[in-house]
């Protein structure tokens, strides 16, 4: 009898626009979709999450970070989810030359009426993460 290897726990921080993410998260809990181990933070547009909280969220013990926002027609402040994936871009280059993976951070646009998608890329993101790894040598940085 072969036993399946135990995968290393992970943390998945997302931030979540309230117009659309955090909507879709709320729907997917309702339909048994939700997703465990995700620490959600709401944020009222994807656009006023700048470098340094999702530098601070790696910092805090996250593995992986997801900036969650509108579809780029959709978004009720006109700019915010374009100004988050650039945000985002330039983020993967500190993490890169900062020696971690840049596919550790990435920004998903999602509808609020689409929580399949919510859970299923969050979900893709720590398949990822359980191949990466957890940060660090021991695990987490210091831990």
């Amino acid at each position: 009898m072969s036993v399946a290897p135990r995968l290393q726990p992970v943390r998945v921080t997302a931030f979540c626009c309230r117009r659309s993410a955090e909507r879709a998260a709320a729907e997917a809990r309702v339909l048994g979709l939700d997703v465990p181990g995700l620490n959600l933070v709401s944020v009222p547009c994807s656009g006023r999450v700048d470098v340094l909280h999702l530098l601070k969220a790696f910092e805090a013990g996250a593995d992986g970070v997801l900036v969650m926002g509108c579809y780029e027609d959709a978004c009720e402040f006109l700019r915010g989810n374009i100004l988050a994936g650039r945000r985002v871009e330039y983020a993967q280059k500190l993490l890169a030359e900062a020696g971690l993976e840049p596919g550790r951070l990435a920004m998903i646009h999602v509808s609020p009426a689409s929580p399949h998608r919510f859970a299923r890329t969050v979900r893709e993101m720590f398949d990822k993460l359980h191949v990466l790894g957890p940060r660090g040598a021991a695990g987490r940085d210091g831990e």
